[in-house]
């Protein structure tokens, strides 16, 4: 377990599917009503962008009035596309619904989700890895995080080692 505060994080180098994670986890805030993107929203954004589905709800979404389009697709999705379908139906019931925020209220990330990703770049670091992608943002939340939703993925049998090897390639 890694604790808060006890590293400095390097300058991160996201790839440009970890930029798509990060845009869509503000997105799926701002469909929820929230000001910053939490836990539940980066692992939806993970899961969306690495199975390539669901981006058209989101682009017809009120109130959000992005593209979404320019996600970089097509790559291997990390889930088998039923796992996926069943974490993202248990991540959507985790997630509070309410009315979303005006289209020019601030977004940010919480101080969980910024530790995630701190945590991923060590991670990709470790890996020896130019870019921050997705499964270390996904190992991170399974290394790190104790709320229910990174719960949901241990229970799933989703492991930071078995993250990991996938990352490797």
């Amino acid at each position: 377990m890694v604790e808060r505060g006890a590293f400095r994080a390097p300058a991160l180098a996201y790839s440009n599917r970890a930029l798509a994670v990060n845009f869509l986890a503000h997105v799926k805030a701002r469909l929820r009503g929230s000001a910053t993107a939490e836990i539940e929203d980066l692992i939806l954004s993970i899961i969306i962008e690495d199975q390539g589905g669901d981006l058209e709800e989101l682009r017809k979404a009120p109130g959000i009035g992005v593209d979404v389009g320019y996600v970089p697709l097509p790559h291997p999705p990390f889930l088998p596309p039923a796992l996926a379908n069943d974490l993202r139906a248990r991540m959507e019931a985790a997630c509070r619904r309410s009315t979303p925020l005006p289209p020019e209220a601030t977004r940010g990330l919480s101080g969980g989700v910024t530790h995630i990703f701190e945590v991923a770049d060590l991670l990709r670091e470790a890996l020896q890895q130019s870019k921050l992608e997705p499964l270390h943002l996904l190992a991170a939340i399974v290394c790190v995080e104790s709320s229910p939703a990174a719960q949901v993925l241990r229970d799933a049998g989703i492991t930071r080692d078995g993250v990991l090897r996938a990352a490797r390639g």
